[in-house]
């Protein structure tokens, strides 16, 4: 190796050792992760449905959130596209199966698992939360 390769690559390695604390300390543990979330007002007219027992909204065109009427927290949320075709999903609140494609006709219950295809993969759900007339979609 030629003297002025050498001082090149040390040089550069230089660089990166000085660079390479600056990435490192943005994974610090000194800042929480944030988790992203959605929140829905429950005093919006756009969101009415979810005050009755089997209805629904779909928000930002991605997550369809529902008022199953059951339970201390009678919440649910999920992707709002089929697995299998991408098709919309509806909440239908009957026994197991909560989310039906409009457009294969898969079923999936309320764990997102399918209860029924053609679909194959689960539909990803997520927990919710509530906070006075405030919905909190947790989609970390």
């Amino acid at each position: 190796m030629k003297r002025r390769d050498m001082i090149k690559k040390a040089i550069l390695g230089g660089a990166t050792l000085a660079f390479l604390p600056s990435v490192l300390k943005s994974c610090s543990e000194d800042e929480p992760i944030k988790e992203e979330t959605l929140t829905i007002d429950l005093n919006d007219q756009a969101n009415a449905a979810l005050l009755s027992a089997g209805g629904y909204v779909v928000i930002n065109h991605q997550i369809i959130v529902a008022c199953t009427g059951f339970g201390d927290l009678p919440y649910t949320a999920a992707d709002a596209f089929c697995t299998y075709c991408t098709g919309n999903l509806k909440y239908t609140g009957t026994s197991y199966v909560v989310w039906e494609c409009s457009d294969c006709h898969s079923k999936f219950g309320w764990d997102g698992n399918v209860d029924s295809g053609p679909a194959t993969n689960p539909l990803k759900v997520y927990r919710v939360s509530k906070l006075g007339n405030i919905l909190t979609v947790h989609l970390g």
